[in-house]
């Protein structure tokens, strides 16, 4: 262990109600010890000016040491903290890598294997299926995060939010034939500053709302509005289904799961993510009627 590594972190306050602390302490006490031992005026003023600037020193050096170890503390835990992502990195690629290629594989065999399955047992190759999708899709969305986190940010941009959300839904309606997706926008132009992947964060919801959707018939509304105070504006997404299960909305709102129970999606966690770190708010209200309501805040340019 280093001798910087022996010296706890001390917060600001507490650093600065020490240093009062021991401030006053010395100044009373040697203040009273030169007055009872020093009977001359002149060698009192001389020895308190000698005693002041050893002070001002000797807490100076004190500081500058205390200063320095936690510099050096946090510069080693920075390092470990780089050396970790690195790791994590060359990781995350190593998994997507193989685990692609063995989908690729396994779809393969299901390919070849799939003719010859008696029709009683099509229904778990179609299982099987939808599982080998679900994980590649899955695998995608965090390699898709990565790449918009790189440098531990969020890449922010300007954008009309109702023509955003025009070309989201259009792109989604021949994607879900059976569904019926409106919209709800301003006329006019509606500039707000957001995640540079906003249109992939409106995939995600569109793709939540009628997926998770147990009606013949999926309903989804997306309306944007802009706040009285022209500060920010408000997407909500709304759906007829039947409402988010509990463990669905503690992941999305980055609330811990219980030890038996776990989410089989990172859709909606995404979203908040890229949502939150690019300065708006993501928020999700269910109501007496089934049906959720994702509600999404951004900032516009002048309040940005």
């Amino acid at each position: 262990m280093q001798w910087f590594e022996r010296i706890p972190l001390v917060t600001p306050l507490r650093g600065a109600v020490i240093y009062v602390i021991c401030g006053f302490v010395w100044i009373g006490a040697s203040d009273q010890l030169l007055f009872v031992i020093t009977p001359s005026a002149r060698t009192l003023t001389i020895l308190q000016t000698i005693k002041g600037s050893a002070f001002v020193v000797s807490s100076g050096g004190l500081i500058y040491i205390i200063a320095k170890a936690q510099y050096l503390q946090l510069e080693q835990l920075t390092d470990r903290i780089r050396t970790e992502i690195q790791h994590v990195s060359i990781l995350h690629r190593i998994l997507r890598h193989n685990l692609r290629n063995q989908a690729s594989i396994i779809d393969g065999h299901l390919s070849e294997i799939t003719p010859h399955v008696p029709d009683a047992e099509q229904e778990s190759i179609r299982e099987m299926e939808t599982a080998l999708e679900r994980l590649v899709d899955l695998s995608d969305k965090m390699s898709r995060l990565n790449n918009e986190l790189s440098g531990g940010d969020v890449a922010r941009a300007t954008f009309d939010l109702g023509a955003c959300i025009g070309d989201a839904a259009d792109a989604a309606r021949p994607q879900y034939p059976d569904a019926r997706i409106e919209t709800d926008l301003p006329e006019e132009e509606m500039p707000v500053v957001g995640p540079r992947a906003f249109e992939w964060v409106l995939d995600e919801l569109l793709e939540n709302a009628v997926v998770h959707n147990d009606k013949q018939t999926p309903q989804v509304s997306v309306s944007a509005a802009e706040s009285a105070d022209g500060k920010h504006a408000t997407v909500r997404v709304s759906d007829n289904g039947p409402g988010m299960p509990p463990v669905e909305r503690r992941l999305a709102l980055d609330e811990p799961e219980t030890p038996l129970e776990h989410s089989e999606g990172a859709g909606l966690w995404v979203t908040r993510l890229l949502v939150t770190l690019s300065g708006g708010a993501f928020d999700i209200r269910s109501g007496d009627t089934p049906g959720t309501t994702i509600e999404i805040t951004l900032p516009t340019p002048d309040a940005a």
